[in-house]
């Protein structure tokens, strides 16, 4: 059981953070009534979009619940803020290629918006046209043999799960329900990684709407191979997918949950996480160690504002002593328990309605250095320095086991490449109001960044893309990245979903 205090100190500090919430969605919700007016260009293009597609796929209502909804569901408020000439909700693959169409013809800025669940402003259009795909939501079995899953991008993993999951398999996707499908286009890590590999390395074809608005499907031995492993985990630069075939793999009972440890055990917890890493050899065994730091002043009873949060995912009903080091450390609260992988998949609920301003890094790390360590050591002068400047402040060790790295190989490659593990991508992410003023949101980034760069990265690890920050040179970093940059050049010429559209950095 959770002692009382520490239970008190989380109760008080989660009822801070709903306050602050609930009030920033309201002045959010005042400030949609001045939403950028669009040139006349943009209007006029969105007024023909209208007439070039069903009744109801197109709105400029600034104040109407479809556009508010689209606007105001993400997970990042700073998206949030950013409002669009108007909204189109395409329902097929031809849809999504007609709005491309008039959005090339017209030259027009554009975004494309699946779960909405990106740090980055990649996912939102101030003043453009946002190509909302939430209406794409069919999902069932690819062939008779079950073995491969189709699902279209407007599907959150929560619903894809519920469809196949409940059948004896799943596809390998994010580990959160509530994200959406784009995760899979940046890698995408899942509970099931180190089985399986990234939730780009299950992909056997994907069906993309192009610059020209030709829809084509890509596979990794047709004449689209190129875009196919260009697609595989680099994102949004070369097409929309409006369609995902993945590989099926059998899961059943699964053994998850979270244990929460108090500040004093940081570093016996990150040992434990970095012996994990460096001789774990059971690929049902998952783990995500953060460490969280509220930025508020300590209750004056525990001295307590810091925590350290495990999440432990194993693929079966019995993970017997693989999580025994992490056991044996004192701890507050443990709700690992046995049920579905469903179950698994909702340990954290992100909600719908978007929450505070995000800042987000990426720091590839090997293990059997001290940095894993020197890096909380850090985190934790940062943290004080800044107390009451942000919401929350944590950093995520995330594990990429060798099995990861090989399945990967094994599928073919993917756009990330790198060396064979295991190492670590450390997702540092900061959460502040997203009302504060401009410069005092740049001095958090830059102390931010700051205390990203503050121990040397391997640079030959690749920055992952489902983590890393705009600022961070992320698909530079890739082993496919000349051949990116050929497929860009390829199928995108004039350079549509590079220079009209929010996304990393990328030059061709």
């Amino acid at each position: 059981m959770m002692k009382s205090p520490v239970r008190a100190v989380l109760s008080a500090t989660l009822a801070l953070i709903a306050a602050f919430l609930l009030n920033t969605i309201l002045a959010d919700a005042r400030s949609s009534y001045e939403f950028r007016r669009a040139d006349a260009a943009t209007k006029k293009a969105c007024n023909a979009l209208r007439s070039q597609l069903p009744f109801g796929r197109v709105t400029n209502q600034g104040l109407g619940p479809d556009y508010l909804v689209s606007v105001q569901t993400y997970y990042s408020q700073l998206q949030a803020k950013r409002f669009p000439a108007c909204v189109a909700y395409p329902q097929n693959a031809q849809e999504v290629s007609t709005v491309v169409k008039a959005i090339k013809a017209n030259n027009l800025q554009f975004a494309v918006k699946a779960g909405g669940h990106q740090f980055n402003n990649w996912s939102s259009s101030d003043g453009g046209v946002l190509i909302d795909l939430q209406r794409l939501t069919a999902k069932r079995f690819d062939d008779e043999s079950k073995q491969v899953a189709y699902f279209e991008p407007g599907n959150r993993w929560r619903d894809v799960y519920a469809y196949f999951v409940p059948q004896g398999v799943t596809p390998v996707g994010g580990r959160i329900g509530g994200v959406g499908s784009g995760l899979a286009l940046g890698g995408g890590l899942s509970y099931l990684s180190a089985e399986h590999g990234l939730a780009c390395d299950t992909f056997t074809a994907l069906d993309v709407v192009l610059a020209d608005g030709s829809i084509v499907k890509a596979t990794a031995d047709n004449e689209y191979k190129d875009l196919f492993k260009s697609l595989k985990g680099g994102g949004n630069r070369f097409g929309i997918v409006t369609g995902y075939h993945t590989k099926l793999v059998p899961v059943g009972k699964v053994y998850s949950g979270i244990v929460i440890y108090t500040q004093d055990q940081w570093e016996k917890v990150i040992k434990a996480t970095s012996d994990f890493v460096s001789t774990n050899t059971d690929k049902k065994a998952a783990i995500i160690t953060t460490v969280d730091s509220f930025g508020i002043l300590p209750d004056p009873t525990t001295k307590l504002n810091s925590f350290i949060i495990l999440f432990n995912v194993y693929n079966g009903a019995d993970p017997g002593t693989t999580f025994d080091a992490f056991t044996n450390i004192p701890h507050v609260l443990d709700t690992r328990s046995t049920g579905d992988y469903i179950k698994a998949a909702e340990m954290v609920d992100i909600g719908t309605i978007s929450q505070g301003g995000f800042y987000s890094n990426v720091v590839p790390l090997k293990v059997g250095s001290d940095r894993e360590q020197t890096l909380v050591n850090n985190f934790k002068v940062w943290s004080k320095e800044h107390i009451g400047q942000y919401i929350l402040a944590t950093v995520d060790y995330q594990p990429i086991a060798k099995s990861i790295t090989d399945a990967s190989r094994a599928a073919g490659g993917n756009a990330l490449g790198g060396p064979e593990g295991p190492y670590i991508f450390v997702n540092m992410l900061l959460a502040f109001d997203p009302n504060l003023a401009a410069d005092k949101q740049e001095a958090l980034r830059a102390s931010w960044d700051k205390l990203t760069n503050s121990i040397p990265h391997d640079e030959d690890i690749p920055k992952f893309l489902n983590d890393a920050g705009f600022r961070q040179n992320i698909l530079q970093s890739y082993e496919q990245y000349p051949l990116m940059q050929a497929t860009s050049r390829k199928y995108d010429p004039t350079g549509l979903f590079v220079k009209n559209q929010p996304g990393p950095n990328f030059s061709t």
